[in-house]
């Protein structure tokens, strides 16, 4: 195991109760140390996590410039850390908008796209537009799946799935979020989830943030 990977287990057991010892100071400086090294000792994005697990959002200026670093993996634990470990969403919301829109180096071969950044925006993004009753990252939601639709091959399962992250991101935003990521979803229930995201839309637009989403 990688000293890397040591860290990251040592900050992982203090989170879970597993260990009355965290991250010392001198391993939090050791990691903000690899971060800045043009050659680190271990995978970058295993460092991101250990602080996302063993520090706190004291040390996000360390981290935000990973999310704009146009590296899929990074920017993902990046984006992770700051808006789902740290709940710093409100800093990132124009960044988390341009994620859901999509951004072009969020692929891992041109022919196979991941779009893992884009799917974890939109996941933020519903948790967040159902705490904070934001329009703009909801209507972000909407735009982006209207694209995806647009866009899809008919048959093409792949499609399907990228089809369903902004789904889960609306259903997220509505209060009733759906179980999991898939390719078959029930048209049914495609439709139900777009009629409470539609709801509260306008409820949003008309300024009543408290109106509930049956």
């Amino acid at each position: 195991m990688s000293r890397a990977d040591d860290l990251l287990q040592k900050a992982k057991q203090r989170g879970l109760g597993l260990s009355q010892e965290g991250l010392s100071p001198t391993e939090v400086e050791e990691i903000l140390t690899e971060l800045s090294s043009e050659d680190p000792h271990g995978p970058l994005y295993t460092y991101i996590q250990a602080l996302g697990e063993g520090a706190g959002p004291e040390l996000a200026d360390t981290i935000e410039p990973f999310i704009h670093c146009k590296d899929n993996v990074l920017a993902y634990v990046a984006l992770q850390v700051l808006c789902t470990d740290w709940n710093l969403t409100s800093r990132y919301v124009d960044d988390l908008i341009d994620f859901i829109r999509g951004v072009d180096w969020d692929i891992g071969d041109p022919d196979f796209p991941d779009r893992h950044v884009q799917g974890l925006a939109m996941s933020i993004g519903g948790r967040y537009v159902h705490q904070s009753k934001d329009p703009r990252v909801l209507d972000a939601l909407f735009a982006a799946y209207e694209d995806i639709v647009g866009r899809a091959r008919p048959g093409n399962a792949r499609d399907a799935l990228h089809r369903d992250m902004p789904l889960l991101g609306l259903a997220a935003a509505t209060g009733h979020p759906a179980r999991r990521l898939r390719s078959d979803r029930d048209p049914e229930e495609r439709e139900e989830i777009l009629a409470r995201a539609r709801i509260l839309r306008d409820s949003l637009r008309r300024g009543d943030s408290r109106k509930s989403v049956l």
